[in-house]
C-alpha cells in the first residue's frame, strides 16, 4: 500500500484479475495513483525517482473512459 498526504493506492485480491483502489483529493490525483498501482503490480519502484516527467492532456466523455485511456 502506498499512502502520502491523503492520497494512495492498494491492490485488492480478486480471482484472475488485478484490482486497484486509488484515492486522492482530485480526479487527476486518483488517476495518477491508479497508474502507480498498476506499475507497482509488475515492477519494483520502491525508492525510485523519475528521471523526467511528461504531461499529457487527455479528454474524454466519462470518468470510466478516462481511466481506460490512462491505464
Amino acid at each position: 500500500m502506498n499512502s502520502v498526504a491523503g492520497q494512495g493506492h492498494r491492490t485488492v485480491p480478486h480471482t484472475a484479475d488485478l484490482r486497484i483502489e486509488a484515492w486522492a483529493p482530485t480526479r487527476e490525483g486518483c488517476l495518477a495513483e491508479t497508474v502507480r498501482g498498476l506499475v507497482s503490480s509488475f515492477a519494483n519502484v520502491a525508492g525510485a525517482a523519475p528521471h523526467r516527467t511528461t504531461k499529457r492532456h487527455m479528454t474524454t466523455g466519462s470518468a470510466d473512459d478516462l481511466l481506460a485511456a490512462v491505464g
